[in-house]
């Protein structure tokens, strides 16, 4: 807390679990929530989804220290990929969004009916020995839930 509260950043990446463990001290401090929120042009989370319910917390103690709405914003990727996929550039009305295809990529979300699957590169795809045959023509990237 004391380096956020010296540095008074202007941008914050984060995980939302990250976000989440920030707001009971913002809570507790306003001093605190207005040394690192104040400057903040834009606050980027990643590695997994955000809770609305932190979405709601952390804009409603940003609203108490600052002048402007706090632009929260997101993108998406796959470690077998690369660390982005999709960008949220626009202003979000709430967490649930995982922004647009970066340029020059595609992007399709299938069901796997929970079977599950590997992750495959178009490269990968490609591959005669490749075990996700029904992908190979589609190039999809199918990632197993953890």
């Amino acid at each position: 807390m004391r380096n956020l509260r010296e540095v008074r950043p202007n941008l914050h990446f984060n995980v939302p679990r990250g976000l989440d463990m920030l707001l009971p001290f913002f809570g507790a401090d306003a001093a605190l929530a207005r040394d690192c929120l104040a400057r903040l042009r834009a606050v980027f989370y990643a590695g997994a989804a955000l809770p609305s319910a932190t979405w709601k917390r952390l804009i409603a103690v940003a609203e108490k220290v600052r002048e402007e709405l706090l632009w929260l914003t997101t993108a998406w990727g796959s470690t077998e990929t690369s660390p982005a996929v999709t960008s949220a550039h626009w202003r979000l009305e709430g967490a649930g969004c995982i922004g647009n295809p970066l340029p020059g990529l595609e992007l399709k979300l299938v069901p796997n009916s929970g079977q599950g699957g590997e992750g495959v590169a178009r490269g990968a795809a490609r591959r005669a020995n490749c075990a996700c045959a029904a992908y190979r023509c589609s190039r999809v990237i199918a990632t197993r839930r953890s």
